[in-house]
């Protein structure tokens, strides 16, 4: 009897190989995936369909050089973003943004949690027009065509940034009312 024992077990340890095996397949595909997909795919998706959906909210216009994102430090690096107003003025823009997911944070705190911001020598122009109001706040708010109020109130999303630094920043100020 013993010897049927040991070719059972051998059975069924070439069985389990199988499995092993056909389980670290499917594992190395799906992370092989999601690693194309996040260092090739996010950024050229997000370089698209975010000018287009922040212009949305916007009157001005928006414009950003290169997106990149690593999928395994959950890290997104904004370059060259360019904020013009409607007369293709400049009023806002960062040489560069990166920021720092903490997935796990996230999870834990059902927030969206940021271990660090950083914001690399932004520009922000306030120019003051001769009714007294900033040109930056017509550029930031929505277009004159959206006057109809959202049917239901939806809150903004929870967040918490660990840190946030901002290097090299300047902001001129112009006041044309005189």
């Amino acid at each position: 009897m013993g010897w049927k024992k040991t070719i059972f077990d051998w059975f069924e340890f070439i069985r389990n190989r199988h499995h092993r095996s056909a389980t670290i397949r499917w594992t190395l595909r799906v992370f092989v995936a999601y690693i194309l997909i996040g260092f090739l795919v996010i950024p050229h998706l997000l370089e698209y369909l975010a000018p287009k959906m922040v212009a949305k909210q916007l009157t001005g216009t928006i414009s950003v050089e290169r997106i990149a994102f690593n999928p395994i430090r959950l890290k997104l690096d904004i370059t060259g973003l360019r904020v013009l107003n409607a007369d293709g003025e400049l009023d806002l823009s960062s040489q560069a943004i990166s920021l720092n997911l903490n997935l796990i944070a996230s999870v834990i705190h059902r927030a969206l949690v940021m271990d660090q911001v950083i914001i690399d020598t932004p520009e922000i122009n306030l120019i003051q027009t001769a009714t007294g109001e900033l040109r930056i706040t017509k550029t930031l708010a929505a277009p004159s065509g959206d006057t109809k109020e959202p049917e239901t109130h939806t809150p903004l999303p929870r967040f918490k940034i660990g840190g946030f630094l901002i290097k090299d920043g300047l902001v001129r100020y112009d006041n044309l009312k005189d």
